[in-house]
């Protein structure tokens, strides 16, 4: 196992031992594990509360979360995680950015299908209903107002 110097962060792999929705090529923990034994290993589900709260992540173990749907994690970092803050999880002042195409004409989520609302209502950290008025940090972090390709 030779690894030159530098960061590598994967977010959402999915975890074999956990029951989820998703198709393709899952892990386990163990072979998470074997894989990155130095790694810093989250619940994929608490990254974007931390964001949505502006606070620092919490590593755990990866045999902690064997009960996660999936797991993110970041090898060859050896500082101390900070918030989720500034330039990192917000746009450029200047950038356009329009209403997350989940929320409907009336301003609540309305999900693409039953399959993506049992799949993803549970892990949604956007409030239940958009608010009008000039875009705020707030915003952004919960992903209320998003950046999307003009085509989207």
């Amino acid at each position: 196992r030779a690894m030159s110097a530098g960061v590598l962060a994967v977010a959402h792999i999915l975890n074999r031992e956990a029951a989820n929705f998703s198709s393709g090529a899952a892990v386990t923990a163990d072979e998470l594990t074997a894989l990155f034994p130095d790694a810093l290993a989250y619940d994929d589900d608490a990254l974007p509360r931390a964001l949505v709260e502006g606070s620092a992540p919490h590593p755990r173990p990866l045999g902690e979360l064997r009960h996660v749907e999936a797991f993110s994690l970041i090898e060859g970092f050896s500082g101390v995680p900070a918030a989720i803050d500034g330039g990192l999880a917000l746009p450029p002042a200047a950038r356009r950015l329009a209403r997350n195409p989940l929320y409907g004409d009336d301003g609540a989520i309305c999900w693409p299908s039953e399959r993506y609302r049992q799949e993803y209502a549970g892990h949604a950290t956007y409030p239940a209903r958009a608010t009008a008025g000039a875009v705020t940090a707030a915003m952004i972090r919960s992903r209320e107002v998003v950046d999307l390709p003009e085509r989207w």
